[in-house]
């Protein structure tokens, strides 16, 4: 075993040793635009520079942070949903917390959602839908009742193509009114002027990679590679969400609903992401935003950096940490709602066998 893990961890240092010496050349190469015979497009980037230095600005007014904590369990034949959406609210002055709120409440309630008759990948999508509609639902009434200047989801702005059930799902509508939450969310930001952002804190995404291919040969996520390319206090240039956005499902999925809900406004064309690095013992920052006019990456970097380098060895908003500490639920909510459907329907609900075998 020893050996193994010996060879394991040796392949893992040769692979960073790798993706730091191709990170070192394509800043050397490309990180500053020297003239526009130098200048290089990649795909998707809507700025020059790969390397862009951030200063931090002054926070003042309303910053909200929305989160959820999920947890689930199967039954046969059934699956149980427990989630708890929470929002925390800092009122900053001079970059100094002067007061806080929360929604719905300091200690909000759990949401039960049961399903019967799911196989097992729907299974996982509808724990994925439900917490994402309740974490949007919350989102849309925190814009509307606190009017806060900045609103921060915990991870992405829009859901992810594995969330996406078949046409034939009959998830399919639950699906449909998430979407239509989104570009509602949108909608309200965008009139009231809410600056809508999100950070994913452990990204595991390849969209910045994939924009620079063909002068990577390591195939590394997005975070590991700009760890190594960035400084401290500095950011990517920022870049359309997908990179072929008319092949996107999701994306196309938010382009049919603007014609629904918000008359056309376009939604999916404004969706915009970088990534920053904050802090030097921290790895960067995936940052996504809504994109409309004074919104772009000049303005919404300076706060994220502002917010977020709290901690030399940490980055991530106190506004956000809070919110998943006022989300998080504890394991025995779950049992207790299990229990209470099996005590009510004894004969209709077990657990799963391998849960209820007599011997380990």
């Amino acid at each position: 075993m020893i050996d193994k893990l010996r060879a394991v961890a040796a392949h893992i240092s040769e692979f960073n040793s790798k993706v730091a010496d191709e990170a070192r050349f394509i800043r050397a190469n490309y990180g500053i635009k020297k003239s526009e015979q130098d200048s290089v497009s990649f795909d998707g980037a809507l700025e020059e520079g790969i390397s862009i230095p951030v200063n931090g600005t002054k926070i003042n007014g309303k910053v909200c942070a929305v989160d959820s904590g999920l947890l689930s369990s199967e039954l046969h034949g059934i699956d149980i949903a427990v989630c708890r959406p929470a929002c925390s609210c800092f009122s900053y002055s001079n970059s100094k917390v002067v007061s806080s709120d929360y929604f719905p409440s300091r200690v909000p309630e759990s949401v039960i959602d049961v399903r019967i008759g799911l196989d097992h990948s729907e299974a996982q999508i509808f724990r994925q839908l439900f917490r994402l509609e309740q974490e949007i639902s919350c989102a849309i009434s925190v814009a509307e009742k606190l009017h806060p200047n900045i609103l921060f989801l915990d991870g992405s702005i829009l859901p992810l193509p594995s969330d996406r059930p078949g046409a034939e799902s009959e998830l399919s509508s639950l699906y449909s009114e998430l979407i239509h939450s989104y570009v509602r969310l949108y909608s309200i930001c965008e009139k009231e002027k809410i600056l809508l952002i999100g950070l994913s804190k452990d990204s595991r995404g390849r969209r910045f990679v994939d924009s620079i291919k063909p002068h990577l040969s390591s195939r590394a996520s997005d975070a590991v590679f700009l760890n190594h390319l960035l400084a401290a206090r500095e950011r990517t240039f920022s870049m359309s969400y997908s990179q072929f956005p008319k092949k996107h499902l999701i994306l196309r999925d938010i382009g049919i609903s603007d014609l629904k809900v918000a008359g056309g406004s376009n939604f999916a064309d404004k969706l915009n992401l970088f990534y920053i690095k904050c802090v030097e013992g921290d790895y960067p920052l995936r940052v996504e935003f809504l994109s409309y006019s004074g919104t772009g990456a000049s303005a919404v970097a300076p706060i994220v950096l502002s917010l977020s380098a709290i901690n030399k060895n940490y980055a991530y908003p106190a506004v956000l940490i809070d919110a998943d500490l006022k989300a998080m639920l504890d394991p025995l909510e779950l049992e207790r709602v299990q229990k209470a459907l099996m005590d009510l329907s004894p004969n209709s609900i077990r657990q799963m066998r391998r849960n209820a075998r007599p011997f380990r």
